[in-house]
């Protein structure tokens, strides 16, 4: 992955600031002056979250940043373990943080299951999936890394609230997601039911006090869990092709204008012109 002065990690200089307050550039300068460059990642996040007040996944990306800047991380090196590897989709890992041009890259984790609320996002159907033919509700649920970071899982469909919580720890395979606008036609959060109408998954992380979460989360394709449920399945992501759609339109608009081209012909010409 190409890395300049306003790009580390595929994290842009503009995001960062907007995120921590400070460039790439500013980010380097500070932490050369505190001697990070000498520093185990483990030090150089706990410094960033102490003295600069960085939120754990942004103190992160901030010392990943920093130390392929400074040649102190090859390329896809895990940082303290802290790794996702792809399944299929391409050869190499994905280091996190991931850029946003990854959605739908199906990556290979093991997560551990917390003992914590799930968030369930009310949904009639799926575009993406074959399988959710009426409506009911994805389960969204925080789980742990072996690194000890906190990301959310999208563990799959489920048509009401009756279903097994999964414990301990497990290897999974799914697709990184990124989260969903709210409408402004649709609540994004009904709490007297405690449902979801946009999967916003930072926001459910708010609201369920889960922590600090990754940007995105993982939509969950298998293994599917004892009992089907909540049932997981790979997405079927389909482009749409409008090509024919927009040919008619045009096509019917030029046979519009040739028409209304005809009929002002005819109104100008002198009555009795033959």
């Amino acid at each position: 992955m190409k890395r300049t002065a306003d790009n580390y990690g595929g994290i842009s200089s503009a995001a960062v600031k907007k995120a921590t307050g400070k460039t790439w550039r500013e980010w380097l300068g500070v932490l050369d002056k505190a001697g990070a460059a000498k520093l185990p990642h483990k030090d150089i996040v706990q410094r960033l979250q102490r003295a600069h007040r960085l939120a754990d996944w942004w103190g992160q990306m901030v010392a990943v940043g920093y130390e392929q800047a400074r040649g102190l991380r090859v390329k896809h090196q895990k940082p303290d373990g802290f790794e996702i590897s792809v399944a299929k989709t391409i050869a190499a890992p994905v280091e996190l943080p991931v850029p946003d041009n990854l959605e739908f890259t199906r990556v290979r984790m093991r997560v551990e299951y917390l003992k914590a609320d799930d968030a369930l996002a009310y949904t009639s159907g799926s575009a993406l999936r074959d399988d959710v033919k009426s409506p009911g509700y994805f389960v969204f649920s925080p789980v742990l890394l072996p690194s000890g970071q906190l990301i959310v899982v999208n563990r799959g469909y489920t048509p009401d609230r009756s279903y097994p919580r999964p414990t301990g720890s497990e290897e999974i395979v799914g697709a990184i997601r990124w989260p969903e606008a709210p409408s402004s036609f649709v609540t994004e959060y009904d709490s007297a039911s405690a449902i979801w109408f946009a999967r916003d998954h930072r926001r459910m992380a708010a609201v369920n006090r889960w922590g600090d979460v990754a940007p995105f989360y993982i939509e969950q394709e298998a293994p599917v869990p004892p009992g089907g449920l909540p049932h997981p399945a790979a997405l079927k992501v389909r482009l749409r092709n409008d090509h024919l759609q927009y040919a008619l339109t045009w096509y019917s608009l030029a046979a519009v204008l040739v028409v209304i081209f005809a009929v002002w012909v005819g109104k100008r010409r002198p009555e009795g012109h033959v």
